[in-house]
């Protein structure tokens, strides 16, 4: 997915890791003035979970500064995942 803002790229995606096995959330940004990425980085799905939050609290201080009205977002709900699926998934790694 790729957002624009002002000729500025935002891309979210995922990626493989070298292992082949794991896939993390990948995040690049591109400003106008560029046509390669200047930042880079890949996060865990859980890691995202968090960045999450911060990105919301963030942005609800933004908003307050702003006068703006603050947004309650609903807190995430971690996905729980079966044994057998656990043990699966360590096997693999």
């Amino acid at each position: 997915m790729k957002i624009k803002n002002d000729g500025d790229i935002l891309s979210v995606g995922i990626i493989t890791n070298e292992d082949k096995y794991r896939r993390d959330v990948h995040i690049s940004y591109t400003p106008m003035s560029s046509h390669v990425p200047t930042v880079e980085f890949a996060l865990s799905a859980s890691a995202v979970d968090i960045l999450i939050e911060l990105l919301q609290e963030k942005a609800n201080e933004v908003r307050f500064i702003n006068g703006e009205k603050l947004i309650d977002y609903p807190k995430p709900k971690l996905l729980k995942i079966k044994k057998s699926d656990k043990d699966r998934l360590n096997k693999n790694r």
